[in-house]
Order: structure tokens, then sequence, then C-alpha cells
């Protein structure tokens, strides 16, 4: 930030945090399989990356995709953990974007913050 309390002006460098009070609902397949992990203090959390389209297909069959990363913690990391990749999962939480500056390109990554996770069947199709 420019001045403590005060919006950035965009001439700041290094990584910039911006966490609004936005709960965020996505649906998207894991692109990895998750990783359960245990904090210093010994609490279990997992991340994970979902793929979610954001756009419904055009006539050429293209769409758009976000790739959002997910950390949960306590039953939700449990719930999270058990997923595979390829597998659909619906997340519930609290939206935070990142904006990070890397050779003279700016990139944002969102992360959600689980308070829900459901992971959906795995479904193939058989033409």
């Amino acid at each position: 930030m420019s001045e403590e309390g005060s919006p950035p002006t965009g001439t700041e460098t290094g990584p910039r945090h911006f966490t609004p009070n936005v709960q965020l609902s996505a649906h998207g397949r894991l692109t990895r399989d998750p990783e359960a992990t245990t904090s210093e203090r010994g609490h279990p959390y997992t991340r994970a990356r979902i793929a979610c389209n954001v756009t419904p297909a055009n006539r050429r069959g293209g769409q758009q995709t976000w790739f959002v990363d997910v950390v949960a913690f306590r039953h939700q990391a449990a719930a999270l953990a058990k997923c595979r990749k390829g597998q659909g999962v619906n997340v519930m939480g609290t939206l935070s974007m990142e904006e990070k500056t890397k050779d003279g390109r700016t990139y944002q990554n969102f992360t959600v913050t689980a308070d829900a996770v459901m992971g959906a069947a795995t479904t193939r199709r058989t033409e």
C-alpha cells in the first residue's frame, strides 16, 4: 500500500494481497490430487487447485477457464483430501486475491479458504 489505509496506486512492486469480504461458491475439476499437510502447530490442512469454466462454450467449442486455489482446514481438509485429480468439486468460502509481477507481467492468483467442500461423483462418458 502507498500509505497505511490508502488503496494501492499501481506503482508498488512485489506481491499485493487483496482480501475482500466476498463469499464464493464455485464448481470445478481438480487439476491434480489435493496435498494434505500439517502446519507447524500441528493443525491439518489441504491445498488443491480447481479449473472452473466461467463462460459458456462458443460455436467453436472454446471456453474461458479460471484456475482457483483452494485451502481447507479441519473437517473440510479431510473431505478435500479424499478427492482425486479430475473429480468435480463444489467449494464455498472466502475469496482472496494475490497479485504478483514477474518478468514485467502481472499475474492474479485467486484463493478460496473453504468453509464447505463437497466432492461430486466422477463420471466418465463412454461413446
